[in-house]
């Protein structure tokens, strides 16, 4: 799988074409934001969580947050 980094402005934009037509750049935004913190919340309480066919999360000694991706990680650029 090929590693990239991505900053929030390009996954909003991403986000916004994926939810069609008619979407505000502030409703991906609001979307974003949302998933990001639930994830962050998710990992601070120390639980290690998955999300299906997507991949799982935890948070490593050192407090960063590590990300592992499935098998089936969509290995397609959206």
């Amino acid at each position: 799988m090929l590693s990239r980094k991505v900053n929030k402005k390009s996954l909003t934009a991403r986000v916004r074409r994926l939810m069609g037509p008619g979407t505000t750049h502030s409703t991906a935004s609001a979307a974003v934001d949302a998933v990001l913190c639930a994830i962050s919340r998710l990992a601070q309480r120390g639980d290690k969580f998955t999300i299906m066919r997507f991949g799982s999360f935890s948070l490593s000694p050192t407090g960063k947050l590590r990300f592992r991706p499935s098998r089936s990680f969509p290995d397609k650029p959206v």
